[in-house]
Parts: structure tokens; sequence; C-alpha cells
């Protein structure tokens, strides 16, 4: 975390009481939890949001081509693909969702004129528009 971040936090808490210590952590924490990006394994990039129980995939900006979705991201399982996520990748030509995955959101792959193949996992409950 930037130190000049880290000071003024640190320089707040002590100024605003007994919890001087934990702001620091919590500014870390904010920081690392906006708007997370992961490169997987097979060099594409995803954001994502986390929850307690899954994640969502909220966007790709990958080069296109093959697409992986993996099965898990940070030791969660990738449950959702959220709304618009892969819109107007035309690049993309084909998609592997995991079998983890239980819902795809509306317009998900919307203007995507280059997927030529996608196969559902049976896992699937709820597929939007």
């Amino acid at each position: 975390m930037n130190s000049s971040i880290s000071n003024f936090f640190t320089l707040w808490a002590i100024r605003f009481g007994r919890l001087a210590h934990l702001l620091p952590l919590l500014a870390m924490a904010l920081f690392l939890g906006s708007n997370p990006e992961l490169r997987a394994q097979n060099g594409f990039t995803f954001t994502y949001d986390t929850n307690q129980t899954g994640i969502t995939i909220t966007g790709y900006t990958g080069a296109g081509g093959a697409v992986t979705i993996p099965a898990k991201l940070n030791g969660l399982p990738v449950t959702r693909i959220g709304d618009y996520s892969f819109s107007h990748r035309s690049a993309m030509t084909q998609i592997t969702l995991p079998d983890s995955l239980t819902t795809i959101g509306v317009y998900a792959f919307y203007g995507c004129r280059g997927l030529t193949q996608i196969a559902f996992p049976e896992s699937l409950t709820s597929i939007g528009k």
C-alpha cells in the first residue's frame, strides 16, 4: 500500500481514538477489495465480485480466442456470470464454462459476433436474455 496513504490513515486514527492500529488494515482491505482483477492461469483477465458463497464474473479484458472461465478464483467457486460481462467481445471464438456455474446474467454475451461455441454445464439453473 502507498506509504503516504498509510501514513494519512495512521495519523487520522491516532487523532480519533483507540482503533488507531486497525485503520491502516481497513484502508488496505478497501484498497485491495475495490474492483479486483485476476489473471487466470491460462492468461485471460477477468474482473469479479466476491461474496461469502462464490464469485461473479463481472468483466473480461483479455484478447479473445478460446476463453476458459476457471472453476475457482481465490478459493471460491465461480457461480455467476454477471450482466453484460462479456458483451461486445467479438474476438472471442469459444467459451468454456465451469461446472460450478449456476447463473448467466442478462446480455452476458451480447454482441459477441465471433463466438461460435459454448457448452452449458448441467449446474446452470438460470440464463438471462
